[in-house]
């Protein structure tokens, strides 16, 4: 991946959710815009409450405004879960945002998730009942005909989650319409602070091509925010705003090098308090690297 040539896309940036400045998202859309950001994250984390009308007016403005549009699902998806029918729910949370994807008609639609928890199940055990849930959803996307819409299977922060980078990686290269999205918070966390330095954060990169090939590394769904973190333990505690912390923790300035050395084109979900304050401190951030490595 050294050296070679930048993608003329280039990365995106965006907030996890409505700006306190606005009322809905409609409303967020063109405020983001009028910004500068060219991503947006729907925040579903307590529940799809979004019908095909709605979603259809959202996804006729983000094509118009050119923002690139994903959501998050709920956050008590478990598909490693115990029980029957807690993983029939987890099914159930991620095809009502298939349904969303398909009103939208977005170009490409990540619907971003946590896998879910061991509860005393190896990562083996596990991994194959994160595959058998998410095929049955897999199933819809395919029976509906859908291109664009995508399962997101996010590093997790916590060593009770499944979700390392290579279990992802693992699921993701044997399973159709899904991809990883990179919390490099959650990898800093449950790594216990091992997001420092560019060779760090290249090494995500070459991962993710040596697994998936160079097109999905170059083009990865990501999150990123500063954060607090147990580093005895590895789990994360919470997203803190980007500078908020000296060092910061992890620091986005690596990942922004890495980036423009490498010519990738992420999409760069920013999930600090801050939301879409933070998202253009990273876009800002990316160009100052930009800048300096043309002197």
């Amino acid at each position: 991946m050294r050296g070679e040539k930048p993608h003329a896309a280039g990365p995106r940036f965006g907030p996890a959710g409505v700006p306190p400045e606005c009322s809905g998202i409609l409303d967020a859309l063109p405020f983001v815009k009028g910004e500068g950001l060219s991503a947006f994250e729907m925040e579903f984390v307590q529940g799809v409450k979004m019908g095909p009308e709605l979603a259809g007016k959202i996804g006729k403005l983000a094509g118009d405004l050119e923002i690139l549009l994903s959501c998050h699902a709920p956050y008590w998806i478990n598909c490693c879960a115990l029980e029957e029918v807690k993983i029939n729910r987890s099914v159930h949370h991620l095809k009502d945002c298939v349904d969303v994807g398909q009103a939208l008609g977005d170009p490409r639609f990540v619907i971003v998730f946590h896998p879910g928890f061991y509860l005393g199940q190896s990562s083996a055990e596990s991994g194959k009942k994160v595959m058998s849930t998410m095929q049955r959803v897999v199933d819809v996307i395919r029976e509906k005909g859908l291109r664009n819409v995508v399962l997101g299977m996010e590093t997790t922060g916590k060593q009770s989650q499944f979700g390392t980078l290579d279990e992802i990686l693992g699921v993701c290269s044997q399973m159709d319409f899904s991809v990883p999205a990179v919390d490099f918070a959650h990898l800093h966390a449950r790594g216990r602070g091992c997001m420092r330095t560019e060779d760090d954060y290249l090494a995500v990169f070459e991962k993710i091509e040596r697994k998936l090939g160079a097109t999905a590394a170059r083009g990865v769904h990501c999150h990123f925010s500063e954060l607090n973190f147990d580093p005895v333990k590895g789990n994360e505690r919470n997203h803190v705003p980007i500078g908020s912390a000296s060092p910061p923790s992890p620091d986005f300035m690596p990942l922004a090098k890495v980036i423009v050395k490498n010519g990738l084109s992420p999409v760069l979900i920013c999930e600090s308090p801050l939301q879409d304050k933070d998202a253009l401190k990273m876009k800002a951030i990316v160009e100052e690297a930009d800048a300096a490595a043309k002197k």
